[in-house]
């Protein structure tokens, strides 16, 4: 039974970083994750990442976040200069 969990923690810890390319960072790119999601998902997984690069997944979650708040503010500026309009 211990030897069962062992093995299931390993594929986990494997599974996270395939080949060395964090799930995180590959589902980001991907659009597959929301910003939010993927902090969840780093919180969970920080220690299984290690430091340096549980940092860097950080920085890209950060700048997502900024890229999806400056979107949708650049679409609400739209809408309100079209409702002008009207």
């Amino acid at each position: 039974m211990e030897y069962l969990a062992r093995k299931q923690q390993k594929q986990f810890k494997e599974s996270i970083m395939v080949n060395k390319v964090c799930i995180i960072c590959v589902e980001i790119e991907k659009n597959k994750l929301t910003p939010w999601e993927a902090k969840e998902n780093l919180v969970e997984m920080r220690e299984k990442l290690g430091p340096e690069h549980a940092e860097e997944v950080e920085e890209k979650i950060f700048r997502a976040i900024y890229e999806q708040m400056h979107f949708d503010f650049g679409y609400f500026l739209k809408k309100e200069q079209q409702n002008e309009k009207k």
